[in-house]
């Protein structure tokens, strides 16, 4: 999976709920990010393109619960280099958090 890692310049068009995290947000200054998602749950590899480097990452995507009816994507892409960065998205993908 390709994602790559927009600007506040723009240039692309937002997947929803889904954002870089920790240290791939820092080096893009900017945690918003375009791919097609997944259709289910779970952890995938990934490589994210920001400016001209690519990023071995991982992808954790789930469907938060908002009330009875209705769910909303979420997602968080972590280096799989930084453990602190990786800790911290299983922790909210084993919570399935809506807040992330």
């Amino acid at each position: 999976m390709i994602v790559k890692a927009l600007t506040q310049d723009g240039g692309g068009k937002v997947t929803n709920g889904v954002y870089l995290h920790g240290e791939l947000e820092q080096i893009n200054g900017y945690d918003l990010v375009e791919f097609e998602p997944p259709k289910a749950d779970g952890v995938y590899g990934c490589f994210v393109h920001i400016k001209d480097e690519t990023y071995v990452a991982k992808l954790f995507y789930w469907k938060a619960k908002i009330d009875e009816k209705l769910t909303m994507n979420r997602g968080l892409i972590v280096s799989v280099d930084n453990k602190d960065d990786v800790k911290y998205a299983q922790e909210k993908f084993k919570k399935r958090a809506y807040w992330i």
